[in-house]
């Protein structure tokens, strides 16, 4: 039955290829075709659209029973019965195209208009925009089902579902962070007049930063998740680039509370290296203190014995590269002070700031929201420190027997590395009220320039 499906996988894929860019082919040349025959090559490209997730699906169930249920495969799993799945799923795939041509029926009644002749597109049958919606309905609604038939089928094992839940967790979270940080580097771009100041120019290096920073710390969490192992020569710059860029960002919340500081106490004799043309100056001096940080820290360490740097497959994580008492001992320390100083700074921008408001009766507003910007820059510090938090936290709980250690890893990783790290920038972002009015009129665009590109006119017929 395998193998059966497998080939019939593989003749729907042939079929979707070629129906696909056939219709490219015509849409590209703008090559007209009567209605009637295109809605017969929609109804088939819809069919094979979903013939092969469906199919997957049936494979996965397939090897569920046999590796379930070995004692009724063989009376389970026949041609027989391979050939009544797929006419299953043949009529599973066709009934979201059939409840499309059912409406569009039922919407254009007249004859006649179906021997017009027009450029052959799926929104040929979207008249109204509920049709849309209730499509793209059904079909999440299909792939969802699908989803959770193999996240069932994979969580048979008892090591497996904790894998799968975990993964699931982080994903979506991770993809909302990836979308709001895109939307607004690309309101950045689009828009010339952030740039042109000095505060944004700092927030959309901290946007890029704290992206990398999260999507080291993701793939290390897959990689331990997945249990692959690799050699230290390809772990440490995973691990290197991913201390670098947590260092970084409290070195940027300094810096900005450092520019609003600058900005009221200095409106009009701005050093030149606060203006958004030399910033760079500043940011190139973060990166060399991030990075010379960890560079030290790695260098001290010693490797265990019988681990060779270039061949030993290990586990990818921290420990690996932090195994000396003085190293561990350098670490803390280091943390220590760096964020104290950090702290220090923010504390003396925001006393600073607090006493020149009450000394100025004229800009006010513009004072008090420089205050308040720097008290929320010490807001994000207090996120990134909830990840020195994680050790303490650790121990605490590893106290209660009942709680796995890799659970309490990830409540940990997940609660105080990750959460601080999507929240921080998403905060500032949504307060900054120029920013959050751009990042709702691109969402609002983007959606209404989405629909109507799919919305066909009743007119048009």
């Amino acid at each position: 039955m395998r193998y059966i499906l497998f080939a019939y996988s593989l003749m729907s894929d042939c079929l979707y290829l070629v129906m696909t860019n056939v219709m490219l082919i015509m849409s590209y040349f703008q090559i007209v075709m009567q209605i009637w025959l295109c809605l017969i090559l929609l109804t088939v490209t819809s069919m094979y659209t979903l013939a092969f997730p469906i199919t997957l699906t049936a494979m996965t169930l397939e090897r569920f029973v046999a590796i379930c249920m070995p004692m009724r495969h063989g009376a389970l799993c026949t041609p027989r019965n391979a050939l009544h799945t797929i006419l299953i799923i043949n009529t599973v795939s066709a009934i979201p195209i059939g409840m499309a041509l059912s409406a569009y029926f039922a919407l254009v009644p007249h004859v006649g208009t179906y021997t017009q002749s027009r450029v052959c597109a799926i929104e040929i049958l979207i008249i109204h925009r509920w049709q849309n919606q209730f499509r793209s309905t059904v079909t999440q609604l299909y792939f969802f089902m699908m989803l959770a038939l193999i996240v069932f089928c994979n969580s048979t094992s008892p090591t497996n579902l904790p894998v799968i839940i975990k993964v699931c967790v982080v994903a979506p979270f991770f993809c909302i962070f990836l979308y709001c940080i895109v939307l607004m580097l690309y309101i950045f771009a689009s828009n010339r007049h952030f740039m042109d100041s000095t505060r944004y120019v700092l927030f959309a290096f901290m946007l890029v930063n704290d992206t990398l920073q999260l999507l080291t710390a993701v793939l290390l969490f897959l990689l331990a998740m997945g249990r692959v192992r690799f050699p230290i020569v390809f772990c440490a710059p995973l691990l290197f680039f991913s201390t670098a860029t947590f260092l970084n960002t409290p070195l940027i919340l300094a810096t900005m509370s450092l520019e609003r500081y600058v900005a009221i106490m200095y409106p009009l004799q701005c050093p030149p290296v606060w203006r958004p043309d030399r910033v760079w100056i500043i940011l190139l001096c973060l990166w060399l203190i991030s990075c010379v940080l960890p560079l030290v820290d790695f260098s001290i360490g010693e490797t265990r014995p019988g681990v060779s740097i270039l061949s030993t497959p290990i586990y990818c994580n921290i420990a690996i590269l932090n195994s000396s008492p003085v190293q561990a001992l350098f670490k803390v320390s280091l943390n220590g002070l760096f964020f104290a100083v950090v702290a220090l700074i923010i504390l003396y921008t925001y006393i600073r700031i607090l006493l020149e408001t009450k000394k100025m009766r004229q800009d006010r507003a513009s004072v008090s929201k420089a205050m308040h910007t720097v008290l929320l820059h010490g807001f994000q510090l207090l996120l990134c420190l909830m990840a020195f938090t994680n050790p303490i936290t650790e121990k605490l709980l590893l106290l209660d027997s009942y709680l796995l250690p890799s659970d309490i890893y990830f409540f940990t990783f997940f609660c105080f590395v990750l959460i601080p790290r999507f929240l921080s920038p998403l905060i500032y972002g949504w307060r900054d009220k120029s920013l959050s009015d751009h990042m709702r009129k691109a969402t609002l665009c983007c959606s209404h320039s989405l629909w109507t590109r799919s919305m066909v006119k009743p007119s048009a017929f």
